[in-house]
């Protein structure tokens, strides 16, 4: 019996390896990147799923910038390097085209806008932008402010607060207002950042939709997202005019009266709420993060505000730099997918996912000496052409991030808030980060706030 079982795992490991080696057309391909693929179909997902971020770091350190393996059901091309990203990213619908995971398209469902493609991609995320104009952001300016007072007064009125829960409920309610135009109370806010969290930790998964499996998981936490959106719905008494015209770019209908169970809808809020609040809320810890481990830069951006004006908006600022550098040192996105429309070269055969390995990218910067150093100064007399550092945070080509001005303004405007207004303390030593999918803390971590002229810890 065992070595029945044997014989077969033996004889669908070697077809594996067989096919792998040809292209669609049955033609054998050219010799592929160094790498291994892993277990047959698994491939090498539990790894990944085991060790997260350090799965391709220590694979980029046996095999180099380019390797190959198989995850998710998949073979795939890992490819880090600023020259090498960017050179992916720009053949978008022509050496390459935008793919997902299974477990993301099925938990963002067919109609999202990161799933779209070609013309209707575009008219999508011009929609998109053209929403989130420099009007749309200096008309809600001060209202992004108050906003950001409102939940750090609170922060500075408790003993301590989760501060990476309370950032998510800060940028949830802000997607929520400004974005979707509906108001939730603190306590469905509460609600929603935890499922939104257990959507994001499995987003990605095995396709595999059974109980204990992360798809699973991650189904049930948009299925109940739903539930909440459609109660929501149903209080605004379906009137779609009460809804905003971005909702149209991530794919739903505005044209006819909203029902709480119109599906369309409900997923074009969820993945909206995400988008808007998932990456900004990293991005604004990893900002808090960096100045806690850092007190001279925190000094530097307090001195800034105070040489500048609160209300400076004449250019870029050290305040800018600090922004930029803690979204450079912790991206929020690790990286981004592709599938290859026609083999290029000797590595990247046709069919083939591709993942461009952002971080990855910025960790070993070639043309920096301390790529690992949250270091803001190396902003304001950055060089020019190749010899600038790599900055992928928001991808590149086509598809760069539509809502990048949103973020850069928002996460601009929490920076300075924070610093001119508060002070506070980890009560936490070094805390450790987890990175894949998202950066945030491994354990709960709690900090206590407090008005620079208030009460102190």
């Amino acid at each position: 019996m065992l070595e029945t079982a044997f014989l077969i795992f033996l004889v669908i490991f070697l077809l594996m390896k067989y096919l792998m080696a040809r292209d669609t057309d049955g033609t054998v391909l050219p010799s592929l990147p160094p790498g291994s693929l892993g277990w047959p179909v698994i491939g090498e997902t539990f790894k990944l799923a085991v060790q997260k971020v350090n799965f391709f770091r220590e694979r980029r350190r046996l095999y180099g910038r380019i390797f190959k393996t198989h995850l998710f059901g998949n073979p795939v091309i890992r490819v880090t390097g600023n020259k090498n990203v960017r050179e992916i990213l720009q053949g978008e619908n022509k050496t390459v085209k935008s793919s997902y995971p299974s477990s993301i398209r099925t938990l963002l469902g067919p109609n999202a806008l990161s799933m779209s493609e070609g013309l209707l991609h575009k008219s999508r995320k011009v929609q998109l932008m053209q929403y989130l104009s420099p009007e749309f952001l200096r008309k809600h300016r001060s209202g992004f402010v108050d906003l950001i007072d409102d939940h750090m007064l609170r922060w500075s009125s408790e003993p301590s607060v989760d501060i990476y829960l309370e950032i998510r409920a800060l940028f949830t309610e802000m997607a929520a207002k400004f974005l979707v135009d509906i108001d939730i109370l603190l306590e469905t806010n509460r609600r929603i950042k935890e499922l939104y969290q257990q959507f994001t930790d499995n987003i990605f998964s095995l396709p595999v939709n059974l109980p204990g499996f992360g798809l699973y998981k991650g189904l049930r936490a948009k299925k109940e997202l739903k539930k909440i959106f459609a109660a929501i719905i149903e209080e605004k008494g379906g009137k779609v005019s009460e809804f905003p015209s971005l909702l149209q770019a991530y794919g739903a209908d505005l044209d006819d009266y909203a029902r709480p169970d119109d599906e369309r809808l409900l997923d074009a809020i969820v993945e909206l709420m995400w988008n808007a609040s998932e990456t900004v809320s990293s991005g604004a810890f990893a900002i808090i993060y960096h100045l806690t481990r850092n007190p001279a830069v925190l000094q530097k951006v307090r001195e800034d505000i105070e040489s500048q004006g609160i209300d400076n908006t004449s250019g870029p600022s050290y305040l800018d730099s600090v922004v930029k550098e803690a979204l450079r040192v912790t991206p929020p996105v690790g990286g981004a997918y592709r599938k290859m429309n026609k083999s290029i070269g000797y590595t990247l055969p046709k069919n083939w996912t591709v993942i461009c390995g952002f971080r990855d990218t910025h960790e070993n910067d070639v043309t920096l000496s301390d790529p690992l150093e949250f270091n803001p100064d190396r902003w304001l007399q950055a060089p020019e052409g190749k010899d600038r550092a790599a900055f992928l945070t928001f991808g590149g080509g086509l598809r760069i991030c539509p809502g990048k001005n949103y973020a850069m303004v928002v996460l601009r405007l929490f920076t300075r808030q924070l610093c001119n207004r508060f002070a506070w303390k980890f009560l936490t030593k070094d805390p450790e980060l987890v990175l894949f999918p998202a950066p945030k803390p491994k354990h709960t971590l709690h900090a206590c706030f407090f008005d620079k002229f208030g009460k102190a810890c």
